[in-house]
């Protein structure tokens, strides 16, 4: 029975695994991708997630100066199945994860 357990868990690990790999690796400042001359994240896959540069020095434009150090890029938004709520997890710095859940009736 524990090897069937075990068997089990291994498939569900690989299909997780599978089913995030478009996800981010990990998240850059916003001021570390307006540097780069093709602004891009790794995904979990390994392949990149790029990014326009001309909406990144736009969000910079809209955004306190302050903030190209503390935001971190790509936001992800969690959309749960089967509720009519989002979550979404901003990281500001690498010691702080805000996220923040609202409702919203037109996620149906």
């Amino acid at each position: 029975m524990e090897q069937r357990d075990r068997f089990f868990d291994a498939l569900l690990r690989d299909d997780m695994r599978k089913l995030n790999s478009h996800l981010p690796k990990n998240r850059r400042t916003l001021k570390e991708l307006l540097s780069d001359p093709a602004p891009k994240v790794p995904a979990a896959s390994g392949d990149p997630i790029k990014m326009k540069k001309d909406e990144l020095e736009e969000l910079s434009r809209s955004l306190p100066a302050e903030a190209d150090t503390r935001v971190k890029l790509p936001i992800v938004l969690l959309r749960r199945i089967g509720t009519k709520s989002m979550q979404c997890c901003c990281w500001l710095d690498p010691s702080t994860e805000v996220s923040k859940s609202t409702e919203n009736r037109n996620l149906t």
